[in-house]
C-alpha cells in the first residue's frame, strides 16, 4: 500500500462561503482541527476534499456554486511521502449547473499541465482514481457511528465487500420474499387475516364451490321447468275456456235451431187450421150460393110458394151450411209449442221428439255454462300437480348451503393468508438471519470490534466494539461487547480511526484521511487522537464548533471565520 497525502489546497472564488485562497496543509498526519463557528464554512472545507477527490456524488447536493459566480475551479495536491514521484493535481471545476468536470495536471517546468496518466498508477480516469484512492470511512465516519440501522447496515454491506457475492445472491432471495410478503400483506389487510381476528376460531375444510354452483343451476333448471308446467297449464286452462265458450256457443245455435224448428212446427200447425176453416167457410159459402139458387129456382117452380116453406124444402141443405158456418166460425185455435214446454205435455211424437230436445240442450247449456263460469273465475287457475314451491324451497336451501359456504371458504381463506404470510414473514426472516451471519463472522480489521444483529428478529446489523484498543478511555475494563452507539462520540471516532487504519491497508493505493464532523475536543482527547493518528500515519480532520479565536490556534490547527481559512504556523 502506498499513502497518499493532501498538500496544497486552492479554492478560487465562487465554492459556497468560502474565500478564494490556497491553503497548504500543514500536517501530513496526525488531528487537524477544523475550528469554528456555525456557518463559518468548516463543513464547506470538508467538502472541497471530498468533492476533488471522491466525485460530486458523494456531496449532499449539486449546489457547489454560490449565487452570482457561474464556476468554481478547485485543485487539490495528492503526493506521497514514500514515492516522490507520486505527485499530482486533482482538478474539480464545478459549474452552476451542477456539472463538474475531472481532470489531472502535475508540474513540469514549474507549471501545472493537464495530463491523462500518473506517475506510478497509469492511465485511469478520475472516477476510477476515486475508488481506488478512498474508503468508505474517508468521508463516511458519519454513516459507521449513526444511530440509524439502516444506515449502519448499508455502510457495513459498502466497508465488507468480501462476501458480497453471496450476501448479493441472499439479498436477491430476500427482495424476492420482501415482495411476495408485500403481495400477502396487501391481500392479509384487504381481508383482514390477522391473527387477533383468527385466535378464537378454527380452521374449517374447504368447501368446493363449484360443485354448489352446479347444484345451484340444476335448481334453477329444476325451477324454470316447474314454472314452465305451471304456464302450461294456465295456457291450456285458457284453451280450455276458449273450448268451453264455443261448446256453449255450439249449444245455443243447436237451440236455436230447435227453436226455429218449434216456430216451424206451430206455424206449420196453424197454417194447418187455418186452411180447413178456409175450406170450411168456402164450402159454407158455396153451399149457400147454391141454396140461394135453389131457393129461386124452387120459387120459380112454385110461385105460391113462401121462403118459409123454401126453406122448409131445402131443410137438410140449410141445415149442412149452417153447421158449415158455424164449425168456421167456433173452429178452436190449432196446438201451439208453448216457450217453455213440457215433453209430457206434447200431443204427438214429432212435437214430443222437439220438446225433448229443447230440454236436453238447456240442460246442456246449463251444466257448460256452469263449467265456463267455473273457468273464468280463476284467472290465474292453479296446476294441482305444481312443483315451483318444493323447486323454490331447495333453491333457498342451496343458497343458504351457498352462503355458508362462502363464509367458511372466507373464514378457511383468512387462515391461509394468514399462515402464508406468516410463512413468507419467516423466510425473510431467515434469509436475512442467513445474511446477517455472513457478516457476523466477518473479521472487521479491529480487534474487539464485531458486526452483530442488533434486533430479535435478527434483521438489523450492527458495530459492537468491547474497548480492546484502550479499556479505560473507553470504560469498559470488563471488555463486554457493547453497541458502538453506546459510547461517546469521542470514543466512536477513535474506533473510526482504527477502523480507517484498516480499509486503508487493503488499498493499493489510499488517501491517508479520515473527516469526522463536530466532535467535542478537549486536550486530553486531542492528545489521544493525535497519538494515534500520528503511529499509524493517518489524517484525521475533526470538525469543532466552538467560538476560538486566530490568536488562540495550536499549531495544526484550523479555524474558518466568515469562509476564509486561518492557520497557526
Amino acid at each position: 500500500m502506498k499513502t497518499l497525502s493532501i498538500g496544497e489546497i486552492q479554492i478560487p472564488k465562487g465554492f459556497r462561503i468560502l474565500v478564494p485562497q490556497s491553503v497548504e496543509l500543514l500536517k501530513k498526519v496526525g488531528v487537524t482541527v477544523v475550528n469554528g463557528g456555525s456557518g463559518q464554512g468548516k463543513s464547506s472545507l470538508l467538502e472541497v476534499m471530498k468533492l476533488a477527490t471522491q466525485g460530486k456524488d458523494s456531496l449532499r447536493d449539486n449546489y457547489f456554486v454560490r449565487e452570482g459566480e457561474d464556476e468554481s475551479e478547485i485543485a487539490i495536491q495528492i503526493a506521497s511521502e514514500e514515492d516522490a514521484a507520486l505527485n499530482f493535481f486533482i482538478i474539480a471545476k464545478a459549474k452552476k449547473s451542477g456539472e463538474v468536470q475531472y481532470s489531472f495536471k502535475v508540474e513540469k517546468d514549474g507549471k501545472l499541465k493537464t495530463t491523462k496518466s500518473l506517475p506510478e498508477i497509469g492511465e485511469i480516469t478520475p472516477s476510477k482514481l476515486f475508488d481506488m484512492i478512498s474508503t468508505t470511512l474517508t468521508y463516511g465516519a458519519a454513516d459507521f457511528m449513526s444511530e440509524n440501522p439502516k444506515t449502519v447496515r448499508e455502510f457495513i454491506f459498502k466497508t465488507y465487500p468480501e462476501v458480497r457475492d453471496i450476501a448479493k445472491q441472499i439479498e436477491d432471495q430476500i427482495n424476492e420474499a420482501v415482495k411476495e410478503r408485500d403481495r400477502i400483506t396487501e391481500q392479509q389487510s384487504a381481508i383482514g387475516a390477522y391473527a387477533n381476528k383468527l385466535d378464537d376460531k378454527v380452521c374449517p375444510e374447504y368447501i368446493d364451490m363449484a360443485a354448489l354452483m352446479d347444484k345451484r343451476r340444476n335448481a334453477i333448471d329444476a325451477l324454470a321447468q316447474a314454472k314452465a308446467d305451471d304456464k302450461a297449464y294456465a295456457n291450456n286452462a285458457q284453451e280450455k275456456v276458449a273450448t268451453k265458450e264455443q261448446e256453449l256457443e255450439n249449444v245455443k245455435l243447436k237451440a236455436g235451431d230447435v227453436k226455429r224448428r218449434i216456430a216451424e212446427w206451430n206455424q206449420a200447425k196453424a197454417n194447418k187450421a187455418n186452411l180447413h176453416t178456409e175450406q170450411l167457410r168456402s164450402r159454407a159459402v158455396e153451399l149457400s150460393s147454391a141454396l140461394t139458387t135453389l131457393t129461386s129456382t124452387y120459387s120459380v117452380f112454385h110461385p105460391k110458394s113462401t121462403l118459409k116453406e123454401a126453406q122448409a124444402f131445402f131443410k137438410a141443405e140449410v141445415s149442412i151450411v149452417e153447421e158449415a158456418f158455424e164449425a168456421a166460425k167456433n173452429r178452436p185455435e190449432p196446438f201451439q209449442i208453448p216457450e217453455n214446454p213440457k215433453s209430457t205435455e206434447m200431443p204427438d211424437e214429432e212435437s214430443k221428439g222437439l220438446v225433448e230436445e229443447l230440454e236436453s240442450l238447456r240442460k246442456q247449456y246449463v251444466s257448460v255454462e256452469s263449467e265456463l263460469k267455473s273457468l273464468r273465475e280463476s284467472e290465474n287457475p292453479e296446476n294441482p300437480n305444481s312443483n315451483v314451491a318444493e323447486c323454490e324451497r331447495k333453491l333457498s336451501l342451496i343458497d343458504v348451503e351457498i352462503q355458508q359456504a362462502e363464509e367458511s371458504n372466507d373464514l378457511w381463506t383468512k387462515f391461509s393468508v394468514y399462515n402464508q404470510h406468516k410463512e413468507a414473514h419467516e423466510k425473510v426472516l431467515k434469509l436475512r438471519a442467513e445474511r446477517n451471519k455472513l457478516y457476523e463472522g466477518i473479521d472487521t480489521g479491529v480487534k474487539g470490534l464485531q458486526i452483530q444483529v442488533t434486533d430479535e428478529a435478527g434483521t438489523m446489523l450492527g458495530f459492537f466494539y468491547n474497548g480492546a484498543y484502550n479499556p479505560d478511555y473507553f470504560g469498559n475494563t470488563k471488555g463486554d461487547f457493547r453497541p458502538l452507539t453506546s459510547y461517546s462520540k469521542g470514543q466512536k471516532t477513535l474506533v473510526a480511526a482504527m477502523l480507517q487504519c484498516f480499509l486503508m491497508k487493503r488499498k493499493p493505493y489510499a488517501l491517508n484521511v479520515v473527516c469526522i464532523d463536530d466532535t467535542g475536543m478537549d486536550s486530553v482527547i486531542y492528545e489521544l487522537y493525535d497519538k494515534f493518528a500520528t503511529k499509524f500515519g493517518l489524517l484525521m480532520f475533526v470538525t469543532n464548533t466552538n467560538d476560538k479565536k486566530a490568536n488562540d490556534l495550536r499549531e495544526g490547527e484550523i479555524l474558518m471565520e466568515g469562509g476564509e481559512v486561518y492557520v497557526k504556523r
